[in-house]
């Protein structure tokens, strides 16, 4: 096993998945905790990284009242953050 990439987390991590191309998504916070059950929902910033072959690409997400469990991203390169159902 070959090391590829470096990455230092400063935050914590929500959730990841890895996609169909094989690019790693994570949804991050600055949030310590986080009640998913909590209503109404608090708007939060979140960050999602999207690691592929050996590029980083970020999106910031400021004051958005959802508190996502999985991210997917499709061929045409839309995002969709949603929360699962319990």
């Amino acid at each position: 096993m070959n090391k590829w990439m470096e990455y230092c987390l400063n935050s914590n991590v929500v959730t990841g998945q890895i996609t169909r191309n094989g690019t790693l998504l994570l949804i991050e916070s600055d949030l310590e905790e986080i009640d998913f059950l909590y209503r109404p929902v608090r708007k939060n910033n979140w960050t999602i990284r999207m690691f592929k072959g050996k590029s980083i690409e970020t999106i910031e997400l400021k004051n958005v009242p959802l508190n996502p469990t999985a991210v997917d991203l499709f061929t045409d390169g839309t995002i969709l953050i949603y929360k699962a159902a319990v």
